[in-house]
């Protein structure tokens, strides 16, 4: 994930909460130091042995240790009682303690088979910046935009070191847990290496960044990849459930799951028409469509809001709806002129 990192990794421990979700399952709301953030989801699953924890919150600073650790206080456990980890994605804001879980616990870690997409960035860092740096320039980024754009502050300041995953959550994988077992649905698009839980006796749905009260369609850039495509057939995959309630990675409980899914789909649908009516024969750059779309002036929401803009287009391009034009970089409307 790029953005723009906050520039003190710090949280605010005394806004930690904990609600209870079901019988033997907690939510655990933990603070972010990110600006437009407030907090992200852990959830715990408590067993005869002790507790399956989904996700740990943001690490970069020892006060994100303090938050999960009262967190988990409240709800009568300790990190040392974590026998199962389970991340449902390898963004920093929801897997930043994994390693400091594992040294405290000794617990068995579960991560999506792409969570190499996060490591690389840890082991071949200047490569990965200057391919980063490489793709925004080409779009028509510049300044604050293209800085954040290539920047790997995230992955290297925002989590604390820890092994990769021990077991695979791949689609199908089923995880023994104190409420039965929760089955994998692949749901990436919003980062390559997410999934969401599904324990279908509670017709419950531990939906990650998939599913957010309000439509988000934020998707982490892959070259070569369409990966709104994922995102809506991610979507799609979670409606199929029929859940009755969804276990968001960010706000409260969802219970109108199908009226949010209709949300979504309508939500894709106009942002994709949007980013198409900016295009004509002329090629225009991804940033230039991006000003056009969204009236942003922080510059935190611009680069969020051209990243998704470069997914759009990418995806329309799948379609066949729009065309990249190689001789003068920039996107026009399919069916129009090249080289103009």
């Amino acid at each position: 994930m790029t953005g723009v990192p906050p520039a003190n990794w710090a949280v605010d421990v005394a806004a930690t909460t904990t609600h209870p979700i079901a019988d033997g399952v907690w939510a655990l709301r933990l603070p972010s130091p990110w600006h437009h953030i407030s907090h992200a989801n852990a959830y715990v699953i408590e067993d005869a042995e002790g507790i399956a924890l989904i996700d740990t919150g943001s690490g970069g600073h020892p006060t994100a240790l303090d938050a999960l650790e009262r967190a988990l206080e409240a709800v009568e456990w300790r990190l040392s009682d974590v026998h199962d980890l389970l991340i449902t994605h390898y963004h920093t804001d929801h897997m930043g303690l994994a390693g400091t879980v594992h040294a405290a616990s000794g617990c068995t870690i579960w991560g999506h088979p792409r969570h190499d997409v996060f490591f690389e960035v840890l082991e071949r860092p200047d490569e990965v910046h200057a391919r980063r740096l490489a793709h925004a320039r080409r779009e028509g980024a510049g300044g604050t935009v293209l800085e954040a754009c290539a920047s790997t502050r995230e992955e290297h300041e925002g989590a604390v070191p820890q092994p990769r995953p021990h077991r695979a959550l791949a689609a199908g994988t089923r995880v023994p847990t104190g409420i039965g077992e929760l089955v994998v649905v692949e749901t990436t698009g919003h980062c390559p290496s997410q999934v969401a839980l599904w324990e279908p006796a509670r017709r419950m749905v531990f939906s990650a960044d998939l599913l957010m009260r309000d439509f988000v369609s934020f998707c982490d850039v892959v070259e070569g990849e369409d990966v709104l495509g994922a995102f809506r057939a991610s979507v799609e995959r979670v409606a199929a459930l029929d859940a009755a309630v969804a276990l968001p990675g960010h706000g409260r409980p969802i219970t109108d799951v199908p009226a949010l899914i209709g949300r979504y789909r309508e939500g894709l649908a106009a942002r994709m028409a949007l980013v198409e009516a900016t295009l004509d024969d002329e090629p225009r750059s991804t940033m230039d469509v991006a000003r056009r779309v969204f009236a942003a002036d922080v510059p935190a929401s611009a680069v969020w809001h051209f990243l998704e803009t470069c997914c759009y287009l990418e995806h329309l391009a799948t379609l066949g709806r729009a065309v990249r034009d190689e001789a003068l970089p920039g996107w026009r409307r399919a069916g129009a002129a090249a080289g103009r």
